[in-house]
């Protein structure tokens, strides 16, 4: 047998087992990669996950055994998936992986490129972009029932607190090239991140080292109102920092999402009371809280917030 870049594991082998389980896992297959009518469509993956293969394999003393090869990471192989566009959310995709499980996903802007790390798959020579809910506290909302994301192709999103760019170039995948992300980030090495790994390749990501309390500071840099801003800073003050912002850059009747972070405004306090709080803030300055969601097991201790400007 040619030895191949694959992990092999051996299992004794008799003829009542083959003549029944193979047949049986064949059909178990056959039922996993079948394809749904209606909305869903299907694609192939470039194998970037370990996909088993078995093949019956007599050794020299004339025992059959059943020879299951696992691809490493890289080898190629073709596994249908099932994709289908969200119910609500322009540009953001449902899909079903190999194993049954359900992922968000959007269209990769950059194909070819990855920026976590994240899995990447193709179906009619488009990209997508597997969305991981435990490294984006968006992705954990819209999993979590959130009913408004104000996020669509051509918008023009303020991002503060983008970090290294996880959530800002999904985002930046859905305003797509009509579109802009201006991103707000205070630390230099997430910045320097942000730049290399994600700006770099997205002509619609504008990254600024500033300080998201100063909105006056970067004022230059954003051209006209904003569509939507996106919070996700770690300060005790969040929603005023995110309404400050707010005054200054958000169109009328303009949204606002707030990943809340409760251990940073009061760990005393219990974090639903947390979230009242900062919803009480929004409010007071002018907003229409449309909801409040919770986001473990995603992000323990965290709230999504969404309003909209009266």
């Amino acid at each position: 047998m040619k030895s191949t870049k694959s992990h092999l594991h051996r299992k004794s082998l008799n003829p009542d087992w083959q003549g029944k389980d193979l047949n049986a896992e064949k059909s178990v297959l056959q039922e996993e990669n079948s394809v749904d009518s209606g909305a869903e469509v299907t694609g192939t993956v470039t194998g970037e996950e370990d996909h088993a293969m078995a093949a019956e394999v007599t050794g020299e003393d004339g025992t059959k055994t059943v020879a299951v090869a696992v691809p490493r990471i890289g080898d190629k192989t073709d596994v249908h998936l099932k994709v289908k566009p969200h119910p609500k959310f322009k540009e953001i995709y449902q899909v079903k992986l190999e194993d049954g499980s359900q992922r968000l996903a959007t269209r990769n802007l950059t194909p070819g490129l990855r920026v976590y790390g994240e899995r990447l798959f193709k179906f009619k020579n488009v990209e997508y972009r597997v969305w991981d809910a435990f490294r984006s506290k968006l992705a954990g909302a819209i999993i979590k029932g959130v009913q408004n994301v104000p996020i669509e192709p051509a918008f023009k999103v303020l991002y503060l607190g983008a970090a290294s760019g996880t959530t800002p170039s999904h985002v930046s995948d859905i305003v797509s090239e009509s579109g802009h992300v201006f991103c707000v980030e205070f630390a230099q090495r997430s910045i320097r991140d942000l730049v290399n790994n994600v700006a770099a390749y997205r002509t619609n990501i504008s990254p600024m080292l500033e300080d998201a309390r100063l909105p006056e500071r970067y004022a230059m840099f954003i051209s006209g109102k904003v569509d939507t801003i996106y919070c996700d800073v770690a300060q005790p003050e969040q929603a005023k920092l995110l309404v400050d912002n707010a005054d200054v850059f958000l169109k009328p009747q303009g949204w606002i999402m707030l990943a809340c972070k409760s251990q940073s405004i009061d760990v005393t306090m219990d974090p639903n009371a947390v979230y009242r709080q900062e919803a009480n803030v929004l409010r007071s300055r002018g907003f229409d809280v449309k909801e409040i969601v919770d986001l473990e097991p995603y992000d323990k201790a965290h709230a999504m917030i969404v309003a909209q400007r009266k």
